[in-house]
């Protein structure tokens, strides 16, 4: 039997000499990977419609979501802003008003939607975050470092005289 890693846990694993050959050491290993497969589709999928949500462009390629509806209610904002000017200058003994409610109206959207931006951002966030953390269940083993490898340069791997699988070959042809 050879040994080999368990990609959960990092335990060992028994690996027969036949048969199929053992992914993880046990049940709670293959369950463990499981869930954590299952959470790491569920925020990708989040995250997904989260960034659709922010963002979004439809089938047919015009804007829809947050982005849509923020271009419309800085629109207003701006045109709010510009009917100021169409009130006259405050002077001394006057200060014209009537423009306030316009603004503050918009104001207040456009302050809706910046808060909505930045809880879809947020949760954003924390979905790639608990992707990588539904992802770090599994051990990766280190990349082989090229440094370790023992094999004497210029050398090529052939089959030497004492394989079996030479022998067998060299019997087939020879005729033995």
């Amino acid at each position: 039997m050879t040994s080999a890693v368990c990609p959960v846990c990092g335990g060992g694993l028994a690996i027969p000499g036949t048969g199929r050959r053992p992914v993880y050491c046990g049940k709670p290993c293959r369950q463990a990977a499981h869930r954590a497969r299952q959470a790491a589709a569920r925020m990708a999928d989040h995250a997904g419609w989260l960034r659709q949500e922010l963002a979004g462009v439809g089938a047919r390629g015009q804007q829809t979501g947050l982005e849509r509806d923020f271009h419309q209610v800085v629109n207003a904002m701006l045109a709010a802003l510009a009917r100021i000017h169409d009130y006259p200058r405050p002077t001394g003994d006057r200060v014209p008003s009537g423009w306030e409610p316009e603004v503050i109206r918009a104001a207040d959207s456009v302050r809706r939607m910046a808060g909505r931006a930045f809880d879809l951002a947020g949760a954003h966030a924390r979905a790639a975050g608990d992707f990588t953390a539904a992802n770090a269940v599994f051990r990766r083993a280190p990349a082989p470092d090229p440094d370790d490898d023992e094999t004497a340069p210029g050398f090529v791997a052939a089959r030497g005289a004492g394989d079996r699988a030479t022998e067998h070959a060299g019997r087939g042809e020879s005729g033995n």
